[in-house]
């Protein structure tokens, strides 16, 4: 079984530097790919935008705890549904 699922959330900094994933997008195994930009609204759905654009005027990415605790509850959940 397979689900497709998409979150577009503030980059938490030390997470994406620590994956080497600035303003690119990388696979995960097993659970798709992570995209992380440096700037506000380089990655926007709304405007069909879904892998980084980068800018030229760049914006520091807020290191967020809820997140990371969000995301990794998500990554365990989608883990132990596979």
């Amino acid at each position: 079984m397979t689900f497709a699922t998409s979150l577009y959330m503030c980059d938490p900094a030390a997470l994406c530097k620590s994956m080497k994933l600035t303003n690119k997008c990388l696979p995960l195994p097993q659970l798709g790919s992570a995209c992380c930009c440096n700037e506000d609204m380089c990655l926007d759905p709304a405007n069909n935008v879904v892998t980084p654009n980068i800018k030229s005027t760049k914006a520091a990415s807020v290191l967020s705890f809820s997140f990371a605790v969000v995301l990794v509850s998500l990554f365990v959940t989608l883990r132990n549904m596979l």
